[in-house]
């Protein structure tokens, strides 16, 4: 099995052919305003010519863009790694799953995925992500991959007419070692794996 995928999900590279699907999701207002933006309509040239700028790019930040695709091929999401910082080995990421496929596991796949990638294979040592205080159901996710709290932003999100807080929640690698071994040492811990990456 590829590193990019598990039982229920893969990972790939969005392409210019995906552009329908990112207008799609730009139009979902609802799951826009959780992550404080609602962001203007834009033409399907322009979001094309975002995905080939991104594409042509040099790979040396550590950004990339991946959708989700479920057992049949289906995309049923994305994710995006941001704020990378190899001196300090810090990141984030945002993750985005279509309404209809939510609470089934995709997200928790993807994120692992990730968070295999960066902690095992480019040696960082630390993820940060931010999230409204409202977002009940990234917090949940969050703390069931063992995040930690790490503080509040006081009205520092501006959505639907209100100030919202955003919660800050962190992981380090020793902390995801200690929940998620890498694979190859299951044997010698004698640890089982909880999730599915």
């Amino acid at each position: 099995m590829s590193f990019w995928q598990t039982k229920k999900i893969r990972l790939r590279e969005m392409d210019t052919e995906d552009v329908d699907i990112l207008i799609e999701w730009r139009n979902d207002s609802e799951a826009f305003r959780q992550l404080d933006l609602l962001p203007p309509l834009v033409a399907k040239t322009w979001q094309k010519h975002l995905i080939e700028r991104h594409n042509t790019a040099p790979i040396d930040d550590d950004n990339y863009r991946f959708l989700i695709e479920d057992t049949n091929k289906e995309v049923v999401g994305g994710i995006t790694t941001i704020a990378c910082d190899r001196r300090v080995g810090s990141f984030s990421y945002e993750v985005f799953i279509e309404k209809e496929f939510r609470r089934k596991g995709f997200a928790t796949d993807a994120i692992g995925l990730i968070l295999r990638f960066f902690f095992e294979e480019l040696r960082y040592q630390k993820v940060t992500i931010a999230t409204l205080s409202t977002n009940e159901a990234g917090l949940a996710l969050h703390k069931k991959l063992s995040f930690q709290e790490e503080g509040s932003l006081r009205h520092m999100a501006y959505s639907g007419g209100q100030h919202l807080n955003i919660n800050l929640l962190g992981l380090i690698r020793d902390e995801w070692e200690e929940h998620f071994p890498h694979p190859e040492r299951f044997l010698e811990t004698g640890n089982k794996k909880k999730l599915g990456f």
